[in-house]
Formats: structure tokens, sequence, C-alpha cells
């Protein structure tokens, strides 16, 4: 049986202008992860550095909604989702007779004595049947393994300057020079968040086994369900946060400066 899930991304932000880090959940785009949105502007050379400045490149977020990113001119950013399998499917099944024990001061049975005296304790108003036997109960267990797949959808929007007068060769060279420097900050932040999901993908690639025990086959299989989920959330926070460790890092080493409007006169 396969558990479709999906768990957003953290954006990852190319800075520019500032050094602060900021994280938002991105809308995935169809085509190739690669493939920048180009959020192009047709302004004079300093009033496109200004708008970097106080305005930053424009993302798409999860919920289909655009915002602008101040200082900002490049993003990376999407989504990824985890398909789990199991293995047997339905999971191999036990029952047992199980010895309750029974607390005489709160009137609940346990199948664990740890359970109970933790929770049973002796008094002066009750000092009788403190974890006394009770009666048998059957017990199902069920036992599986699972396996985890973690695909990453990503995109990358960067800020480009395209403006509509002539510039000068100078100029143009300088331009082509900013923008392959801001995609290949980019295309660095989408390589490390997909080395994050392959390590995970390994981690999962031989499975790991889940044994859950209820009173009946229902309450187990929802028992062994919500542990293969709690283990899935768990790793899935794990991969925010490395891609978050990751891209600050690395955001913390390369930089790129504004635009030289010195060499567009």
């Amino acid at each position: 049986m396969k558990h479709p899930r999906k768990s957003h991304l953290v954006i990852v932000l190319f800075m520019l202008f500032t050094t602060s880090c900021a994280f938002i959940p991105t809308k995935p785009a169809p085509d190739q992860p690669g493939t920048p949105v180009q959020d192009t502007i047709d302004k004079s050379c300093e009033e496109f550095n200004i708008y970097a400045d106080t305005t930053g490149v424009t993302v798409v977020k999860a919920d289909g909604t655009s915002q602008n990113r101040p200082g900002k001119a490049g993003s990376t950013g999407g989504d990824f989702s985890t398909t789990a399998t199991i293995n047997p499917d339905p999971p191999s099944k036990q029952t047992t007779q199980v010895q309750q024990i029974y607390c005489g001061c709160n009137g609940k049975t346990y199948t664990s004595a740890t359970d109970c005296t933790s929770e049973c304790h002796a008094s002066l108003a009750c000092f009788s049947n403190i974890c006394a036997p009770g009666n048998e109960t059957t017990e199902v267990c069920l036992t599986t393994t699972a396996k985890a797949h973690f695909t990453l959808n990503s995109k990358i929007f960067v800020l480009v300057w395209k403006p509509s007068f002539p510039i000068s060769p100078s100029c143009g060279g300088m331009k082509t020079e900013w923008d392959q420097k801001v995609l290949t900050h980019e295309q660095r932040h989408l390589s490390d968040n997909q080395s994050v999901i392959d390590e995970y993908n390994q981690n999962w690639q031989s499975g790991e086994s889940f044994t859950a025990c209820a009173p009946d086959e229902a309450s187990a299989r929802a028992k062994l369900n919500q542990q293969i989920n709690a283990r899935l959330d768990e790793d899935n926070a794990k991969i925010v946060a490395e891609m978050q460790q990751k891209a600050a890092a690395f955001d913390a080493m390369d930089h790129v400066n504004p635009l030289d409007c010195s060499k567009c006169p």
C-alpha cells in the first residue's frame, strides 16, 4: 500500500543586498526544476539596483499567490513529496493472550507492569490491589517493513534586468556575467537540496520495521499507521532543517554584488 504525503520545502534565498535569511514554501513549476522563472525589470541600471534592494525578486508561494523578497535577486524553493510503501501488506499478524494488570486505586487495567506502577500508587485511601493480576485478554500485533521515497519538486526564481533601450557591449557583458552568477548561485541551492533528498532516500532503501499491538486488528492497524506517519514526519522535519542549514552556510560564503552601473553610461 502506498501512502503519498507532501511537505513544503523551505525556500532557499539568495542574498544580494542583505545577509539575513528568510524561508517560505513556494509553488513548484511543471517544467524542469533547473529552468528559472525570470522576473524581468525594464528600468535603468541604477533603478534596477534600487528595485532589487527595495522590492526584490517575485516568487510564487505554495498557495499560488506572489510575494516579493526585498533585497533578494533570486530564490529556490518548492516542496517535496513522500511516498511510503509497506511489505507485507497487509502486515503479518500475531494474536496472543495477555495478562491484564489491575489497579484498585483508579479502576484501570494495564497490559504493562511499568505503565501500571507509574500511575497506580498506594495511599491511606487505597492500599490494596496495587497492580494486581487481572483477567486475560486477546492482543493483536501487526508487523511490517516500511520504505519511504522522497521526491523534490523545486523551482528557481531570478530577478533579471531587461532594458528595452540599447546598452553598450561592456554593459551587456557585465549584465550577462551578473545574470550567470545569480543563476549559478541558485543552482547550487537546488543541488544542495537534492543531495539532502538523495541522502534520505538512501537511508530508507532497506526499509524500517514497525510493530503495533492493540486489542483488535483495526486498532493495531491504526497504531501501526500512526507509527509510520510519525517516523516520516520526523524525517520530513530533518530534511527541511538540513536544507536550511546548507542554504545558510552557502549564503554566508557566496555573494553577488549589485549591477556595476559604471559600465552602463
